[in-house]
């Protein structure tokens, strides 16, 4: 059964409510037997009345000429003097049961108030002696000493006990929910990376409330997205061989019958049946056009990431004898070949099949763009670094075929990019140049 999130947070808070009423209690009682017991004892308090009294006798004596019923006069004494209330009647009106006019000085702003409270709660705590002033009309006055700063201390007390117990409830609260939070703020982590593409990393499950249920669906959705993208790939995957060996393979024989077309064209000048050959041959060398852009295309956009057959070889070795093949089709086009040997060796991983199909799109660019007037010259150039294999042929000024796709070019690039390695193309002053360039293994 699932847990309710609010009634959790709601047990949280009474819990942390009763931690906060608890400290408040413990603070105002052990601060109050503190102030009792080590402070403000009784004694010490009457003895710091009396000598209160004394000081306040000296000076209404010296300031006042003997009269205790001024009090402009006594604002000197209590200036300064906190805590402090000094009660003054006329004790025969209180030995008569009249009501009896009392004279109060306090440094506070309403000492009446203050006045009537500790005379209930504090009644042990006052100093009270008569006093003969001659100047008041030789009446015996009754003075009454309240020195209170247990009073105030109780106040302060109860000030500090509360704010404890409100920062004892926040910290307690916090305390209690901030296990919750950082469950769902690592939850915002985990959502943000799947969504960014990291489906690796498990969403972690904890609790049995809607923010686990969240994360269990969350969980569910991530492992549906890994299961159908591994599904798809599979399928792309698949789909990618499949195309590329069927294009491989059509392609084999769509060259043998080409040539056969070509060889029949040649020898069939008088015969009737050359109409047919000739388009049967324009028809062979569409489809093969077709399968070579197929090739291309899944090559391309394909996501392959490494070569799949790389074999260690003579890298200038290949590569020319790979050439030889392409310069006899080029010959056989019309085409004149120059090649420029080099004697240098160089051991590389190399994919003979897709190296075969970067010099088929070159050969194929010069067929349809090249000027048959020119030699098509290539060089092998082998440094410490690097090999570099190049092709250069001159632009003809009235292609065959002017309709390009552009995606042969593009597929020399992947292939080079498979082989660690280079593609280059330019135009320079009438002449397209083509480099293969691959770097020598670490």
């Amino acid at each position: 059964m699932t847990k309710k999130l609010g009634v959790k947070l709601v047990l949280c808070a009474l819990l942390s409510l009763l931690i906060a009423g608890g400290t408040f209690a413990a603070v105002s009682v052990g601060g109050t037997r503190i102030i009792e017991k080590k402070l403000y004892t009784h004694e010490s308090i009457l003895s710091k009345e009396k000598e209160l009294f004394r000081e306040f006798i000296a000076y209404v004596n010296q300031n006042s000429s003997g009269s205790l019923a001024t009090t402009d006069s006594m604002e000197g004494f209590f200036k300064g003097r906190k805590n402090l209330i000094i009660a003054v009647y006329n004790a025969g009106q209180r030995f008569e049961g009249s009501q009896a006019t009392t004279l109060l000085y306090s440094s506070i702003n309403d000492p009446a108030s203050l006045y009537e409270v500790l005379q209930s709660e504090y009644q042990d705590y006052w100093y009270t002696c008569p006093v003969s002033v001659n100047g008041d009309f030789a009446r015996t006055k009754i003075v009454r000493v309240m020195y209170f700063p247990m009073y105030t201390a109780a106040r302060a007390l109860k000030y500090a006990a509360g704010a404890g117990a409100f920062i004892v409830f926040a910290c307690s609260l916090l305390l209690l929910v901030s296990r919750k939070t950082r469950y769902i703020s690592n939850l915002s982590t985990q959502l943000n990376a799947m969504a960014g593409g990291e489906l690796d990393v498990p969403i972690s499950v904890k609790g049995n409330d809607e923010v686990g249920l969240l994360a269990r669906n969350m969980e569910f959705m991530r492992q549906s997205f890994i299961e159908r993208l591994k599904t798809e790939e599979g399928l792309k995957k698949a789909q990618s061989e499949l195309i590329r060996d069927m294009s491989h393979d059509l392609r084999t024989p769509l060259t043998a019958l080409t040539g056969y077309l070509e060889l029949l064209d040649r020898n069939l000048d008088a015969n009737p049946a050359k109409g047919y050959a000739q388009s049967a041959l324009r028809r062979a060398r569409q489809i093969k056009e077709m399968t070579d852009e197929l090739f291309e295309y899944i090559l391309v956009y394909g996501e392959q990431e490494g070569l799949n057959d790389p074999q260690k070889l003579d890298a200038a070795m290949c590569l020319s004898q790979l050439w030889e093949e392409e310069a006899a089709e080029l010959e056989t086009a019309g085409f004149v070949t120059q090649t420029a040997p080099t004697e240098r060796e160089m051991t590389l991983d190399i994919d003979v099949r897709l190296i075969r199909r970067v010099l088929d799109n070159i050969c194929s660019n010069i067929t349809k763009y090249a000027d048959k007037t020119f030699p098509v010259v290539q060089k092998t150039v082998i440094t410490d670094k690097e090999l570099v294999f190049e092709v250069v042929n001159h632009i003809s000024e009235n292609p065959v075929n002017t309709n390009s796709s552009g995606i042969g070019l593009k597929s020399c690039k992947k292939i080079m990019a498979l082989h660690k390695g280079d593609f280059q193309a330019e135009e320079k002053e009438g002449l397209f140049i083509t480099r293969l360039v691959f770097n020598k293994s670490e």
